[in-house]
């Protein structure tokens, strides 16, 4: 058996101008500045989510307050003056005393004063 003496192949490539790159290469740098931002896309789809949720939660606790300050003055004002029928009422202090509401509301502010499960934003 014959064997070959190793070969010099410290010489291959040698011919490629430094700074030089393929078409591959070019295209794959390409792709991966096109790909970079992903991650920031996905934090900021993240952050507006937050943000609709947040301001869905305000215009629910609002409504709620609204409602609670109906029912109180509708309790404090003359007879003569109230404006709501007794089924109206009814109606309100369903919608008050409910544990849908209340509870959902209490554990999102439960969670945004501990701030567990919320992103930052400081955009807000």
């Amino acid at each position: 058996m014959e064997t070959k003496p190793p070969q010099d192949l410290s010489m291959v490539g040698s011919d490629i101008p430094t700074g030089a790159q393929s078409i591959d290469d070019l295209r794959a740098q390409k792709e991966t500045e096109q790909f970079a931002h992903d991650s920031d896309r996905l934090e900021e789809t993240k952050h507006v989510i937050h943000r609709c949720v947040k301001a869905f939660v305000v215009l629910i606790a609002f409504a709620f307050g609204a409602l609670f300050i109906v029912r109180v003055v509708h309790l404090m004002i003359p007879a003569r003056f109230t404006w709501l029928s007794p089924d109206q009422i009814r109606d309100v202090d369903h919608i008050l005393l409910s544990g849908a509401g209340g509870g959902f509301l209490t554990s999102y502010i439960k969670r945004a004063v501990s701030g567990k499960d919320t992103p930052s934003d400081s955009g807000s």
